[in-house]
């Protein structure tokens, strides 16, 4: 779009992507923070359970954050062919992962390099946005992230109000998971959040025409 249709046709794009990315990471990373106890309890020994539980909900949302970087705003300096910039936007965040790692490391042990490794994606993704709008402004989605944080906040009031089964990790990490899942799809629907009915409308007419000899 960007090389064939101009820059206008090529941000339209990328707000609708940066719309559906919102859309599905947002609550994918919430969901694996709201899960962090039975999923710490499935995948590791006991002996690291509490400190596992402690470091998944802000990896996870690290980890959003590295997303829209890597797979939204990166598309600033790919598509105006400025890539070499991309190296000097993520210098100062690194510098601020060393820094705050020598800082809290000694302090808050290994939720220090948590929160150091949170605290730098948080300044590269501020300074991507920054560098990338003088190059190629790509729209922010912030009507879909208020959108997606609200369905995001009733997931997690839910989820906090299941019960200790007593079955295990597993049975209670499956349970929240497919919960989770469904309140934070219902209310997607319920305020159409990126035009996700629209999706769902277009997927059903395509399966049945798919279907019709």
């Amino acid at each position: 779009a960007f090389e064939q249709d101009g820059a206008a046709r090529a941000q339209e794009l990328a707000g609708e992507f940066g719309a559906t990315l919102i859309l599905i990471c947002l609550p994918a990373a919430t969901g694996i923070a709201l899960v962090a106890e039975p999923l710490a309890g499935f995948m590791v020994g006991e002996a690291f359970r509490e400190d596992a539980a402690r470091v998944i909900p802000p990896i996870a949302f690290a980890a959003f954050m590295s997303g829209c970087i890597s797979y939204y705003f990166h598309q600033s300096f790919t598509l105006t062919q400025r890539t070499g910039m991309m190296a000097a936007a993520l210098a100062p965040a690194a510098g601020v992962n060393v820094a705050l790692n020598l800082w809290w490391l000694p302090i808050y042990g290994v939720m220090g390099a948590v929160w150091a490794t949170v605290a730098a994606y948080g300044v590269g993704l501020l300074i991507f946005i920054f560098l990338g709008r003088r190059l190629l402004p790509l729209p922010i989605p912030f009507r879909v992230l208020a959108q997606a944080g609200g369905a995001c906040a009733v997931m997690a009031l839910i989820v906090s109000l299941i019960p200790n089964l007593g079955a295990g990790a597993l049975v209670q990490l499956l349970v929240e998971a497919a919960i989770g899942a469904l309140v934070y799809g219902a209310a997607a629907l319920v305020l159409d959040i990126a035009g996700c009915r629209e999706w769902l409308r277009n997927l059903r007419n395509r399966t049945q025409s798919a279907g019709t000899p």
